[in-house]
């Protein structure tokens, strides 16, 4: 059963609803590989060790504040959810967090397409857009968090969005629709579901040394 929270997106109650949860916006932190084999990446550690400090102290530990970039991708996320409405003829329903019913991951999409698909939004400065346009599909570094969204809410497609405001008009928007196959939704899952036993034995271990 998916739960999806009424929470805005950056609330101290939308932070409460994603406590020591895997979130898709850390999906690489999740699959990240140390640099020789059998080692565990910094980034991965670094995260198992939020998670687990998380479930402890029942505190957030990521920062609860609003830089420059991310007050910019927040003010026109909503004119990039205008135009890619127009451009697909489809109404995109704005959600807080998801997460299935006793599971320990979860994430924020950006929006929810009809019963099939889900959206994500970036608005990045035009060079990073056009690049995007180029390659014409979903970034490496955002695909993790796509797969994990999808995983989270069980939809079969996400519409990957870029906008760019200062684009000439025909160029504001770039829109790729990415449907997963089976493999790549297996081959993550098993990768998250070693990373959330990894990050239960590490709770355990703590509440442990602190007893």
């Amino acid at each position: 059963m998916l739960i999806i929270s009424t929470h805005e997106q950056g609330s101290p109650e939308w932070f409460a609803d994603r406590l020591g949860k895997a979130t898709g916006s850390n999906a690489n932190a999740v699959t990240a590989k140390g640099k020789t084999k059998g080692t565990e990446a910094t980034t991965r550690r670094n995260y198992r060790f939020q998670l687990a400090l998380e479930r402890i102290t029942g505190k957030p530990t990521e920062a609860m504040y609003k830089n420059a970039h991310m007050e910019r991708g927040n003010e026109l996320e909503r004119f990039a959810r205008m135009a890619h409405e127009i451009h697909s003829g489809e109404m995109v329903e704005e959600a807080g967090f998801c997460y299935q019913d006793g599971s320990m991951f979860g994430c924020s999409v950006d929006g929810f397409i009809n019963h099939d698909g889900i959206a994500e939004y970036k608005c990045p400065m035009s060079a990073i857009h056009y690049g995007y346009m180029q390659d014409n599909k979903v970034p490496n570094e955002y695909k993790g968090q796509v797969i994990h969204n999808l995983l989270t809410t069980g939809r079969k497609f996400c519409d990957f969005v870029s906008y760019c405001e200062t684009m000439p008009d025909k160029l504001k928007l770039f829109v790729f629709r990415f449907e997963p196959t089976q493999a790549e939704l297996d081959e993550y899952k098993t990768e998250l579901d070693q990373f959330l036993v990894d990050v239960e034995k590490l709770t355990e271990e703590i509440e442990l040394k602190a007893a």
